[in-house]
């Protein structure tokens, strides 16, 4: 994910191949003119992903995977202060998104099942939408919508929510869009706030081959 002010780029490292094991992630930074990425100082915990930028370009909100010992949540790390902290009540919340005005971050349940948010004011969570699945959120570039697909293969679409009145509607049916694996699906916005999704090209071919021995 690029800064707000354009000039460096967070992005998840997945160290191994292996994507169950979410242990192998790490978040770097690098400058969006190249060089040698930075792998941020968040301690000891395995498996931080899913880096987000507040608009003051100050802070990246996070999200760990979770695991038996310790449930997923989300924290801030200060990129000045280089200091991280824990967002209140986020156990069991991941995949984090700040709202273009500061104000919120929207997350999703580690069940998939509840798109949530937290109000940075009030300090305070909130369910937005429940649609049986949830992943991917993008926000609208005015903080007046969230957009989501809801991660079900056999009736795939986006959706969103209106944060004012929490409205949910279903708003681009993707029927008959080939879905890429789900490590590879994404939902987005162009600057105008078309939505973006990926397409699966990937077709089934056969081949014969003629081998001799030497």
């Amino acid at each position: 994910m690029t800064s707000p002010d354009g000039k460096r780029i967070a992005f998840t490292d997945v160290v191994s191949n292996d994507y169950s094991r979410l242990a192998q992630w790490r978040i770097l930074l690098i400058s969006a003119e190249g060089g040698n990425p930075e792998s941020l100082p968040l301690g000891s915990r395995p498996s931080p992903t899913d880096p987000t930028w507040s608009p003051d370009g100050k802070f990246l909100a996070f999200g760990y995977g979770g695991s038996p010992a310790q449930p997923a949540s989300i924290h801030i790390y200060g990129l000045e202060t280089h200091q991280t902290s824990k967002v209140k009540g986020s156990d069991g919340i991941s995949s984090p998104r700040w709202s273009p005005d500061g104000r919120y971050i929207v997350a999703v349940t580690s069940d998939s099942q509840n798109l949530t948010l937290f109000d940075l004011r009030t300090q305070k969570w909130s369910t937005i939408a429940s649609v049986g699945g949830a992943g991917f959120q993008v926000w609208s570039r005015d903080s007046r919508y969230v957009y989501f697909d809801n991660c079900r293969l056999e009736d795939w679409a986006v959706y969103r929510v209106a944060i004012a009145d929490r409205k949910v509607e279903r708003f681009l049916s993707l029927k008959g869009i080939s879905r890429p694996p789900d490590i590879d699906a994404y939902v987005g916005l162009a600057p105008d706030d078309s939505v973006l999704v990926p397409r699966s090209a990937v077709a089934p071919e056969i081949y014969a081959l003629d081998w001799q021995a030497p």
